[in-house]
């Protein structure tokens, strides 16, 4: 894909990363561990909109994956951040990955205008787009070797026609709020709606990954990625806190427990408390390892 996370922090649970070789019936769980590498964005805007280089600056010392640019244009939403110029005006500052999320009126005219200023994943918004003119926009960011993207509002449901790109598309958006300002509380309907999206997702053969975005916090981010989600946009929760690389850090480690328990589910479902117990054996000895007993003993399976 277009975009990757930090394989090798993101796969720090992995026992092939001590040197073990794996058994038959534990490949399957390596398996979902491998497809379920997950990456924290932190948005800008949440900052100081006067200063987005410190923002910037921030979360590159916070180690971020990619930064999430929320341009609005005052027409699509009721607010208005910034536009393609100050995008290229950041670029300079790092080399991670800017995601571009643009909810603006008619984006097939201005997309150029974001892959110049350096966007390296574009996403537009079902809403302002058919067929005709997301598949224009496709091809324009095929063919400059940048990620595609496509958002949903809350209340939106992912057009049928968007399935014929499939096969394109890097990421899908769902939006856990309204759109248009910062520190919005997460809209709980939305994790039914992204455990059902993933699924018909992974149904068509989609290889690219479910963004929460909105309201995303420590407190519901393992949620959201039991969901399927496996990119998290962190506005407030993130940017303005005194400590951006701390709080990044407490995602990623709430994000790496709610994996933890998918995998001893998983493990349980195909082995049962054996296959548990070998699945954790692997593991070194560690809190990692300790992390993993605890998580068994909680469901039941020790």
């Amino acid at each position: 894909r277009t975009i990757k996370g930090k394989g090798v922090e993101h796969m720090e649970d992995n026992p092939q990363w001590h040197g073990k070789a794996p058994k038959p019936e534990i490949v399957p769980i390596i398996e979902d561990e491998l497809e379920s590498q997950f990456m924290i964005a932190p948005s800008i805007i949440a900052g100081d909109m006067s200063n987005l280089e410190k923002e910037v600056k921030q979360c590159v010392v916070g180690r971020a994956d990619y930064i999430h640019l929320d341009v609005m244009d005052g027409q699509f939403v009721p607010n208005k951040t910034f536009d393609h110029t100050k995008i290229k005006e950041l670029r300079p500052l790092t080399l991670i990955p800017f995601d571009a999320h643009l909810m603006i009126d008619e984006p097939v005219k201005h997309v150029s205008n974001y892959i110049d200023a350096g966007s390296d994943i574009i996403t537009v918004h079902a809403e302002v787009c058919d067929e005709s003119t997301f598949g224009e926009i496709c091809d324009v960011l095929h063919s400059n070797e940048v990620g595609i993207g496509l958002a949903i509002n809350p209340d939106t449901e992912l057009p049928q026609w968007c399935y014929k790109f499939v096969e394109l598309l890097d990421q899908v958006i769902i939006m856990s709020v309204v759109p248009g300002k910062s520190g919005q509380k997460f809209i709980e309907s939305t994790h039914e709606k992204t455990r059902r999206i993933a699924k018909d997702l992974k149904e068509h053969k989609f290889e690219g990954y479910i963004e929460a975005d909105g309201g995303v916090n420590l407190e519901n981010i393992g949620a959201c990625f039991e969901d399927g989600a496996r990119a998290f946009v962190g506005g407030s929760a993130i940017i303005g806190q005194s400590d951006v690389r701390m709080i990044i850090k407490e995602f990623r480690n709430q994000v790496l427990e709610s994996r933890r328990r998918l995998l001893i589910k998983k493990a349980h479902d195909l082995g049962g408390t054996e296959l548990v117990n070998k699945w954790i054996d692997l593991h070194i000895v560690g809190k990692k390892k300790d992390s993993l007993v605890q998580i068994a003993k909680e469901l039941g399976f020790q």
